[in-house]
């Protein structure tokens, strides 16, 4: 049976894969990410080498700003991106 992302919530044939639940679990598997909660982005950048620069507020329970912090990553390349190279 094919599946469709054009469908009703809670359908759970796997056709809607949400990225809660997929992309960070695949990042943490890489053994190079850390997915913290109460961590909101406010803004991400392309710096001048190519990297991204992303701006975070840590929030406590009620969703007020206890910090705000800053940083930078390496630009990631995707397998299935045409061009990208693999990881070794």
């Amino acid at each position: 049976m094919p599946t469709s992302s054009d469908c009703a919530p809670g359908v759970d044939n796997g056709g809607k894969h949400s990225v809660d639940v997929t992309y960070p679990r695949q990042a943490e598997a890489t053994g190079r990410v850390t997915v913290e909660t109460h961590h909101n982005v406010t803004s991400e950048a392309r710096t001048a080498d190519g990297r991204w620069e992303v701006a975070v507020d840590r929030t406590d329970d009620t969703g007020r700003v206890v910090e705000q912090k800053s940083t930078r990553a390496p630009a990631a390349r995707h397998p299935r991106v045409q061009g990208a190279r693999r990881p070794h």
